[in-house]
């Protein structure tokens, strides 16, 4: 289980988010943070939101841009909530899967469903400058929707 502890709010100053693809659509959903760059994220799917409470997470961003791991127990993150003061103990750890590997991060159950995430649903991965910290934003796929149709409004009235 994860391990929910309180911390000061993060000091979010949204800049207008890049547009990124999920699946065959393309949602304007990650907001860059002045404090937090970008590192990878996931649609969610059905395994990702049972009650085993594990993400898999993208093969290439993962090793890209997450710590090597030695070893396959992996190691214990604290993950940050961008939008509230809670953070998440998680385990980043890999599976052996024939000569290569597969990511997850586990312990995620309770935020699954403090979020009231379900598959379809988007999270996303950002770190510190210092690529310490990690912090973690969600969407449900009908708020990304409401956001690119109030954005497109804006631009066309802008025009």
């Amino acid at each position: 289980m994860s391990t929910v502890t309180k911390s000061s709010p993060a000091d979010c100053a949204v800049i207008f988010p890049p547009i990124h693809m999920v699946g065959s659509r393309s949602f304007s959903l990650f907001y860059s943070f002045s404090f937090a760059s970008y590192v990878l994220h996931k649609e969610l799917k059905n395994s990702d939101v049972t009650s085993l409470g594990r993400i898999v997470l993208p093969k290439r961003e993962s090793e890209t841009y997450l710590p090597f791991l030695a070893v396959k127990e992996g190691i214990q993150i604290t993950v940050r909530d961008m939008f509230s003061p809670d953070a998440w103990r998680m385990r980043y750890r890999f599976w052996p899967n024939n000569k290569s590997r597969m990511y997850v991060l586990e312990n995620t159950g309770d935020y699954i469903k403090k979020n009231g995430l379900s598959c379809g649903d988007v999270v996303a991965l950002y770190q510190d400058e210092y690529k310490q910290l990690k912090y973690i934003l969600s969407r449900s796929l009908m708020c990304i929707s409401f956001e690119i149709i109030t954005m497109n409004n804006r631009h066309k009235q802008s025009s």
